[in-house]
């Protein structure tokens, strides 16, 4: 078990690969296997790492602490571990989401966040962990955990566009029919975006078209998931601003 206190790196980079030479001299061999770094049943302590490089290191981090560890703007940590075991996982990049906390980078503390949090979700099972694994799933299919508001306009609006399409079949709609009328009747499609839209307010404007008992029906879950997905958007919107969990 490594706990030697306080531990300071200078400059240590794992790419490209350097070799000690017979004449004492280091010299680059970038045939050589992919760099590792490797902490195992270890305590780092408070150790500070200062314009190190491990980037394109294979990092396998198995239980041990490295939440007090210090991170200089120049160093750069792996993006992913390299270790099958789920928990190990979830552990891990809670950790490394701690370190860029300590440091004040809400940036890339939100990135190890969402590894952590699907790693979680491996440890899962939808049979004994139903509601929970719904959750987590819903989440990282909107937004990748609040980190991606691209993805969850993108989704915002595929899932609004899919009960439109939905609430026009139940009520016996085909925009097909003419160009014309598909623009016309897509136009109310913004505004059935809104989930606190009048009810029916598409049959009252379309003359001769009457509400169904399925047409209420998609039309109220739709405002469950499309208010569910602005929700995830606006907060991947402010995802700089939120303070590290």
């Amino acid at each position: 078990v490594l706990n030697n206190g306080n531990i300071t790196l200078t400059a240590v980079n794992t790419a490209p690969v350097y070799r000690l030479s017979g004449s004492g001299m280091l010299e680059e061999h970038p045939d050589s296997p992919a760099p590792k770094l490797t902490i195992q049943n270890s305590d780092l302590g408070k150790t500070t790492l200062i314009g190190c490089d491990f980037s394109e290191a294979e990092f396998h981090l198995e239980s041990s602490k490295i939440t007090e560890v210090f991170v200089t703007s120049g160093t750069k940590l792996p993006q992913e571990i390299s270790q099958q075991d789920a928990e190990q996982l979830r552990v891990g990049y809670g950790q490394l989401k701690k370190v860029y906390e300590n440091r004040g980078d809400v940036t890339e503390a939100n990135k190890y966040f969402a590894k952590q949090m699907n790693a979680y979700q491996e440890t899962l099972t939808w049979r004994n962990d139903f509601w929970e694994m719904l959750n987590l799933r819903l989440n990282r299919v909107s937004t990748n955990h609040g980190t991606n508001w691209q993805k969850g306009l993108a989704m915002t609006l595929g899932v609004s566009a899919a009960f439109f399409g939905a609430y026009l079949l139940s009520l016996r709609i085909w925009p097909g029919t003419s160009f014309t009328y598909f623009l016309k009747v897509w136009s109310y499609w913004l505004e059935f975006i809104n989930p606190i839209h009048n009810a029916g307010f598409v049959a009252e404007e379309l003359s001769g078209v009457k509400e169904t008992t399925l047409s209420r029906f998609v039309e109220g879950l739709s405002r469950i998931f499309i208010a569910y997905f602005i929700y995830q958007l606006i907060q991947a919107f402010r995802k700089h601003g939120r303070k590290g969990e």
